[in-house]
């Protein structure tokens, strides 16, 4: 039998319901935020993690028949090729690199990075760069990782030069909008943002825009994807990188100011 991700939603809420768990505990138990519990039982997800829908079926006690239909249901050809075509588009798509890290530290060099996207944004970036056909996928995904960020389980730090405030591919509005996005999230107590002012030059690299997840994978994106790596010296390198850029970055108030600055040149 093949599950649809709605039926498989309605088998973990029937499974929840029978160990008497409400969808909050559930959550707790999983270290999900309850609105992700509620979007997986309601089929809001077009595409699932097998690893996490395991957990949450081992924990529910489901019977060993399902769950092997429905972890087949999930990682089906169609799927995977679903996720290949996302992933050959998407920057920084890393969903369950994120969920497996307890730090995440992201420097992006000619946009705002995904997690700090405004949905109008994306969608300016998306017909701005010709794949405005991968922007359903494009947006579900950012609103997963989004969510991510939100639940405050894990630590961000994101780096960014201050020539990116002043991507114009997108209309004042919008672009004004993506400003306010990134302000707001300045204050969320998890997430550390960094922005380099144009004085400050750059720090001599052979890397681009990378991710690193913790101490033990690193992402780099290059114009035909993502690489990911999990060698020492590869992780080692990055990670002297992001603390040179972090030391010539503007935090906190500072950060503020040149947001705000972009934000009068904009209006």
């Amino acid at each position: 039998m093949i599950y649809t991700t709605r039926e498989i939603g309605k088998v973990i809420s029937e499974y929840r319901k029978k160990q008497q768990l409400t969808g909050s505990e559930l959550a707790s138990m999983m270290q999900l935020s309850q609105s992700k519990i509620s979007k997986i039982e309601t089929g809001y997800y077009s595409q699932l993690r097998p690893v996490e829908i395991q957990k949450i079926m081992n924990i529910l006690k489901v019977p060993v028949i399902i769950s092997q239909q429905i972890l087949r249901s999930i990682t089906d050809d169609t799927q995977k090729h679903d996720v290949r075509r996302y992933y050959e588009y998407s920057f920084f798509s890393g969903l369950s690199a994120e969920i497996a890290s307890k730090t995440v530290r992201i420097y992006c060099n000619t946009i705002v990075p995904a997690l700090l996207q405004t949905t109008s944004f994306r969608k300016a970036f998306s017909v701005a760069n010709g794949i405005e056909d991968q922007l359903p996928t494009e947006l579900q995904q950012i609103m997963l990782r989004q969510d991510q960020l939100w639940e405050g389980t894990r630590k961000y730090e994101l780096i960014m030069p201050e020539m990116v405030l002043y991507s114009f591919f997108a209309s004042r509005e919008v672009h004004l909008g993506q400003l306010d996005r990134i302000e707001r999230t300045i204050g969320a107590p998890n997430v550390r943002i960094g922005i380099i002012p144009l004085e400050a030059g750059t720090v001599p690299s052979e890397y681009g825009a990378f991710a690193l997840y913790d101490e033990r994978m690193v992402v780099d994106a290059i114009t035909t994807g993502e690489v990911e790596s999990t060698s020492r010296n590869a992780i080692r390198g990055h990670l002297e990188i992001f603390e040179r850029l972090s030391r010539i970055a503007y935090y906190g108030d500072d950060a503020v100011a040149l947001i705000r600055k972009a934000a009068q040149q904009i209006a």
